[in-house]
């Protein structure tokens, strides 16, 4: 896709849960390191980490080799987000708007 990514979200089971969370809706996505990576918030994550594995998805690029990032976040405000989606679905103006591009 243009976006160079995809994503879905999933509802975890209770049991599924990491040790801690209660937050049970959780967006994956996967796609081109080039636009994962600079979508972090690099104020939440390890710095060294984040240039290791660009150093290495750097390394692995020279030898041919095709790479994907996966992520995940989880969503606490999921339902708020989704009643808006719902409404804006609905909104004769937002469907006109996302049919046009």
């Amino acid at each position: 896709s243009s976006r160079k990514r995809m994503s879905v979200v999933v509802r975890l089971p209770p049991s599924l849960l990491p040790p801690g969370s209660s937050c049970r809706e959780v967006l994956y996505c996967k796609g081109a390191d080039s636009v994962l990576l600079n979508a972090l918030d690099a104020d939440a994550h390890d710095p060294e980490l984040i240039e290791h594995t660009e150093s290495t998805l750097g390394e692995w690029s020279e030898i041919a080799l095709r790479t994907l990032v996966f992520c995940r976040r989880e969503l606490p405000h999921f339902e708020e987000w989704r009643k808006r989606y719902d409404k804006a679905r609905e909104d004769p103006e937002e469907l006109r708007r996302y049919r046009a591009g």
